[in-house]
């Protein structure tokens, strides 16, 4: 989840025959552990005060899923649902597909989700809820030519890819101060963000890697008007 947020002249905008083995089966019952529910993924995982998104779940263990649930009761979530067809007695659940409401007045910060299925209750996983504006990345911003444009004071949600660059286009006024604040580690991500900032002819500017734990933070002012981008990639795995 990358935050690009805009300040001016100082001034924040947003912001494993017999009795034998019958004794060795036995022992082997003993120590067998039934499955358990976990959750290794939200995608995306993190919105907006005040709207509905839908998630998708990933992890281990996941049969018959049934319910969502966050930390905060602001935050709800309905499984999402096929229409019933001629020969159904009731909607079919769509696997691991959430519809989440969050509610306007949950205060921006990060709260515990878990899946609840067949096999109980799983691990918490970090959901943020902020107050900036929410963009998908689109997977394809792996150059400066295919940079996902952004407005200031945005929120783009999405996976860093291995070995790619992920790329966005801010466009900036003389003077105006942008802050590119990367949020991995905080929400239990292994990326160990680098940000690297870049002018319309390609010059590095700026750039940054390990600001917060293993999260990047850039804080820049444009020198000029005209278009930058911010280049997002893994430092380990680039």
């Amino acid at each position: 989840m990358v935050r690009i947020q805009s300040r001016i002249a100082g001034k924040s905008n947003v912001f494993l025959a017999g009795a034998l083995c019958l004794v060795i089966l036995l022992a082997q019952t003993s120590t067998a552990q039934l499955p358990v529910t976990s959750l290794s993924t939200l995608t995306p995982n993190g919105a907006k005060q005040g709207t509905e998104i839908e998630v998708t779940v990933g992890g281990g263990d996941q049969e018959t899923l049934t319910q969502l649930v966050f930390s905060h009761p602001g935050i709800t979530a309905v499984q999402k649902t096929n229409p019933q067809g001629e020969f159904d007695t009731a909607p079919i659940p769509v696997n691991n597909v959430f519809t989440v409401t969050i509610n306007a007045d949950v205060p921006p910060g990060i709260y515990d989700a878990r899946v609840i299925g067949q096999y109980g209750v799983s691990n918490p996983r970090s959901f943020q809820v902020g107050t900036l504006e929410e963009l998908r990345d689109p997977g394809n911003n792996h150059t400066i030519e295919t940079a996902t444009e952004l407005a200031v004071n945005t929120t783009v949600t999405g996976v860093a890819d291995a070995a790619k660059q992920d790329h966005y286009k801010v466009d900036l006024k003389l003077g105006q101060r942008i802050i590119a604040d990367v949020v991995a580690q905080r929400i239990d991500s292994k990326l160990n963000a680098t940000l690297v900032l870049y002018d319309a002819e390609g010059r590095e500017l700026a750039n940054n890697t390990d600001s917060i734990g293993r999260d990047a933070l850039l804080d820049f002012t444009a020198p000029s008007d005209g278009s930058y981008y911010v280049a997002l990639y893994d430092f380990v795995y680039a």
